[in-house]
Formats: C-alpha cells, sequence, structure tokens
C-alpha cells in the first residue's frame, strides 16, 4: 500500500481492516521518513513478511487494536523479516509478541527468521511465549542479529508471575 513512498512521515489515520483477512507484507516496507502510524484496527493477517521493513524513522510500532493472529493457525501467516532495517526501533509491544508466537505451527519453519535484524536502537524483547512440543529447527535464526543495544530478551509470564518454560532439546 506504502511501499517505498520515501518521502512519507506520518499515517494521522487509523486504518479498520473490518474483520476481513489479507496480506499486508511490504505494506511500509522501505518508507525511510515514517514516524507515525494511527492504530491498526480488526486486524486479521495472513502475510505479514516485510512489513514495516526498512521503516528507518520508526520509532514505535503503532497500537493493534484487536488483532487476531486466528486466521495464522491453519495459514502458516509469515512473519520473517517484519521489522528488519527499522534502525530507530526501541521496542516492540508484549502483546504483539505473545500474538506472533500463538501462531507458530511448523516445528522446522524459524517464524520469526530475520524479523529483527538491524534494530539497532531495540533496548529489549519483552514477552516471547515459549513454544511446547517438538521443535527441530533453530526458532530463533537470524532473529537479532546485529541488534546491539538488546540487553534483555524476556520471555513471557505466567497470571502469577512466574517464568513460562519448556524443555527445548
Amino acid at each position: 500500500m506504502f511501499q517505498s513512498d520515501y518521502n512519507l512521515e506520518e499515517i494521522p489515520f487509523d486504518f479498520n481492516f473490518c474483520n476481513t483477512y489479507g496480506d499486508v507484507s511490504y505494506m511500509f516496507q522501505g518508507c525511510n521518513k515514517l514516524k507515525k502510524i494511527g492504530k491498526l484496527i480488526n486486524f486479521y493477517p495472513t502475510n505479514m513478511r516485510y512489513m514495516f521493513s526498512e521503516s528507518r524513522a520508526l520509532r514505535e510500532l503503532p497500537e493493534f487494536e484487536n488483532l487476531n493472529m486466528s486466521r495464522a493457525q491453519s495459514t502458516s501467516v509469515r512473519m520473517g523479516n517484519m521489522f528488519c532495517f527499522c534502525y530507530s526501533l526501541r521496542s516492540i509491544p508484549e502483546d504483539l509478541l505473545k500474538q506472533l508466537w500463538g501462531t507458530q505451527t511448523s516445528s522446522t519453519y524459524p517464524f520469526l527468521y530475520g524479523a529483527f535484524v538491524d534494530c539497532y536502537a531495540l533496548d529489549e524483547i519483552r514477552g516471547l511465549m515459549p513454544k511446547t512440543g517438538t521443535i527441530t529447527s533453530n526458532m530463533f535464526a537470524n532473529t537479532f542479529q546485529l541488534c546491539h543495544r538488546v540487553k534483555e530478551i524476556i520471555f513471557a509470564t505466567n497470571d502469577d508471575g512466574t517464568p513460562l518454560s519448556v524443555n527445548w532439546k
């Protein structure tokens, strides 16, 4: 929709996807000056690859209101390289990470492949959900490559505050 709009600095309005699902890959890719995006409402994506990639000035992601990743359970939503080269991005909303993690259906495909490559300003990753079951891949292949400022990667917690854990081999 806005791919490679090099002069776009702000999208002041909200996007209401009206509970429809679709491919939003490359939607904001290459918007080098983009700093602010309105809410993404009733969002049911099927493909989110490169969605924010190369949005170099984007410091924070838009609010996702009523994000629903249920479609992903049957379509293997792709999210690889979703935030790569977002040099100014400071954090990823915990609720978004929890939703994204729930879409992992393959034991062999690293669903966050390259997701945060070259996110130089990213300070922490909070809310990753440990996946249970048989995992045969490196689920974080190239995920945090060249994220020099990341000090902590924090997995999600149970309601009582104790860390979720799984026994990976």
